[in-house]
């Protein structure tokens, strides 16, 4: 298998390494991701705006997170695994907290709803299971995510990753 080498600050340009800083003033270092992203100024600066677009709707930054860890467990990387149950784990969560949304679970009815539907959508490729459009919670998620364009976009791209698999 082939492996990407990770650059250093000084290997990228210098818009790059202004990113680089504002990442590692935000959250103490640079991941690998995003430093391997880096290799092109204008994805590293796309991803980054991406992310901050869906940071601004209903679901709050730790349902979020809870959102990437469910959606990491499924896809089994190991690489997004350690990344959000590092980034969960800041956002509040305890470690028993963890391991439960991994499995899709969590005591918070609406976060219980929210990855559930997350959960399903990966698992079908972006169809959802019948039993859950039947236990409304579809509609929830849906009036949700219109009710915020952030996460009716974040909806949107999360389905065409997921069918695109």
């Amino acid at each position: 298998m082939k492996t990407i080498d990770v650059p250093v600050r000084e290997q990228v340009s210098a818009q790059t390494q202004e990113i680089f800083d504002k990442l590692n003033k935000k959250m103490g270092r640079v991941p690998n991701l995003y430093a391997t992203i880096g290799y092109s100024d204008n994805a590293l600066k796309g991803i980054l705006d991406f992310e901050d677009a869906f940071s601004h709707g209903a679901f709050t930054p730790k349902e979020r997170e809870a959102v990437n860890l469910v959606v990491s467990q499924v896809n089994n990387c190991s690489y997004c695994l350690a990344a959000h149950s590092m980034l969960a784990g800041l956002k509040g969560f305890s470690s028993e907290e963890i391991m439960q949304i991994r499995k899709g679970l969590s005591v918070n009815t609406k976060l219980q709803v929210v990855l559930q539907l997350a959960k399903s959508i990966v698992e079908n490729k972006g169809a959802v299971e019948p039993v859950m459009v039947g236990r409304n919670i579809f509609r929830l998620f849906y009036l949700l995510a219109t009710k915020y364009k952030s996460d009716r976009i974040w909806l949107t791209y999360l389905y065409r990753v997921c069918s695109s698999k």
